[in-house]
């Protein structure tokens, strides 16, 4: 989810290391006090097998 969300433009990734990430916690923390955060985060999610609109 992390790499999405910096795929995304809404978090800077300041690791060099390809195996994981790391945020300013003031950015993590302003982030995810949004109020649309849930709404936010599935707007930019790709839909599941389950939730086609086909199924």
């Amino acid at each position: 989810m992390a790499r999405r969300i910096i795929a995304r433009g809404l978090l800077v990734d300041l690791s060099g290391n390809p195996q994981g990430t790391l945020h300013h916690p003031g950015r993590v923390a302003e982030f995810c006090g949004r109020e649309n955060l849930a709404e936010f985060v599935a707007a930019g999610t790709p839909l599941g097998l389950a939730q086609a609109p086909w199924v």
